[in-house]
């Protein structure tokens, strides 16, 4: 059994709602323009596209986050740092999605720099991308794990 099964259904209906959140404001946006890339997409057009994800994944009124930054901000309630909003604490670090997001969130904050760096990485935009949409699906699996069980 995971850890959602050990959940009293009022912490696993916050682990879903908080879950939500992550998945709109860092699993959408941190592949947002890529999404819209044609197959065929050249490495500058995947660079470029990647660099918006990557670099204002969040994007506001208040300014823009990276992908980075906005995962140290979401993970500390998803690990038992920080309380879910209404106050329940839950400690996910050691499920397989939210360690999936950690390391690429790492290779994310490791390979940015270098999207920036003529001429073009063509395997440091390979390795962005890929952990993008390892971060998107993974917020995808979560949020699809904690609402299925909260039925």
């Amino acid at each position: 059994m995971d850890a959602t099964g050990a959940l009293d259904s009022h912490t696993r209906d916050a682990v879903a709602e908080y879950l939500a959140r992550v998945k709109h404001d860092l699993g959408k946006y941190i592949c947002f323009q890529v999404r819209w890339l044609a197959p065929d997409a050249s490495v500058q057009e995947r660079r470029a596209a990647l660099v918006a994800d990557l670099t204002a994944t969040r994007r506001g009124p208040g300014g823009s986050r990276d992908a980075a930054s906005l995962w140290a901000a979401l993970r500390p309630a998803l690990v038992g740092e920080a309380s879910l909003p209404g106050g329940a604490t839950v400690d996910l670090s050691s499920d397989p999605l939210v360690q999936m997001i950690d390391e690429a969130i790492a290779v994310i904050a490791e390979v940015v720099p270098a999207l920036g760096v003529d001429p073009v990485d063509e395997a440091a935009v390979g390795r962005a991308e890929r952990a993008a949409r390892k971060v998107s699906e993974a917020c995808q699996d979560l949020v699809r794990r904690y609402r299925r069980r909260r039925a």
